[in-house]
């Protein structure tokens, strides 16, 4: 029997008990979580760390799923980036990763992360905060920044990597959608996708 397929998370009711802003976010982590074990499942190790025509690994970005959403939500606190922080994210494009060691990173990330979203009050989210390049920034945009709107992972937001494998790792959704734009995928311009360390990415 064909398994019938969700809607997806912000449009199942739930997290009813949460105020607006946390909820679209956790229902963003959420929707991240299930298509990246979904569009990674059957990619090997090899093809989670290939770098067809030189464009940063499907590994990469699995990685700074993770590593930026403890970033942002550290400035987003009020904080500023630790040591191991700024160390973490400069390991980002390191080789080598297997895909339990990646997705194992990320369960944990985004468990952390909505611990953390659940604990904003709605004043806080109006906070000024400085977020390293950017000064005078609001709490709400920079959960926005990464983690971005339940209405923002429709069609057209491409993931360009997983699409350049070959056709059986490729091949989860026909049309080749993006899980979510706004978690740090790769985007449809090649010099986002091919510049891992240039600024737009140091979130």
């Amino acid at each position: 029997m064909q398994k019938v397929e969700q809607p997806e998370p912000w449009l199942r009711g739930t997290l009813n008990e949460v105020p607006a802003v946390q909820r679209a976010v956790l229902h963003a982590l959420e929707l991240a979580r299930e298509d990246l074990e979904r569009w990674t499942d059957g990619l090997t190790d090899a093809e989670l760390n290939a770098r067809p025509g030189g464009i940063a690994p499907v590994a990469f970005h699995l990685r700074h799923i993770a590593r930026s959403a403890d970033r942002l939500l550290t400035y987003a606190e009020g904080s500023q980036l630790s040591p191991e922080q700024l160390q973490a994210m400069k390991s980002e494009l390191a080789p080598g990763a297997t895909r339990n060691e990646l997705l194992a990173e990320l369960v944990v990330a985004i468990s952390k992360s909505a611990r953390r979203i659940r604990a904003f009050s709605a004043d806080e989210l109006d906070d000024v905060r400085d977020a390293g390049h950017a000064s005078s920034v609001r709490a709400r945009r920079l959960l926005a920044r990464v983690f971005g709107s339940p209405a923002g992972t429709g069609k057209g937001q491409r993931w360009p990597t997983v699409r350049m494998q070959p056709p059986k790792a490729a091949g989860r959704r026909a049309d080749g959608e993006q899980a979510t734009a706004e978690l740090g995928f790769p985007r449809s311009d090649s010099s986002w996708v091919t510049s891992p360390n240039s600024r737009s990415t140091r979130l």
